[in-house]
């Protein structure tokens, strides 16, 4: 996923759930900018009312885009096992797990920076086809040149409206 959102000009930040524990205090400050990533195992998916064939959802309307998104993992993986060609070597298989995992990861957080939607084509396409996970696999399921450039925009427009700690 890092490497999908780099592509794009933007480097991504990870802060796992210990460290917004750890330091509360200091997170609570720059909460308003941050954007958050779930992945959900297949008991708490499960209890979700969202499409049985998605891989992930992001909460937000038309008019309002969200700041959290979720990636269901056991449909990642099943959809992986169902439409990669998996062998029985673990280690590719995972390979192909994880490779799809962080393209739906980015695609679900495309959903909180882009317009509300999906394309005809690339990365925020709604269903994937067997073109799409072939490109997946060579790396090269991206964001179009557009949508790069406002997810940037997104991006920044964010950074600017986020108050410096020295203002509050």
């Amino acid at each position: 996923m890092s490497r999908i959102f780099r592509d794009v000009g933007v480097d991504i930040a990870w802060i796992t759930d210990a460290a917004t524990t750890s330091g509360a205090d200091d997170l609570e400050a720059s909460s308003d900018g941050l954007l958050t990533l779930v992945v959900l195992c297949r008991e708490l998916t499960d209890e979700l009312t969202v499409d049985t064939t998605a891989l992930g959802a992001a909460v937000g309307t038309r008019e309002y885009r969200g700041r959290i998104a979720y990636v269901f993992y056991d449909r990642v993986e099943r959809f992986a096992q169902t439409h990669l060609n998996m062998s029985r070597d673990v280690e590719t298989d995972d390979m192909y797990i994880v490779i799809l995992l962080a393209h739906a990861m980015a695609h679900e957080m495309g959903h909180l920076l882009l317009p509300y939607g999906h394309s005809a084509t690339g990365l925020m396409r709604a269903e994937w086809n067997a073109e799409d996970l072939r490109l997946a696999v060579e790396r090269r399921l991206n964001f179009t040149s557009e949508q790069a450039a406002l997810i940037r925009g997104q991006l920044l427009a964010r950074i600017a409206d986020t108050p410096s700690p020295s203002s509050n």
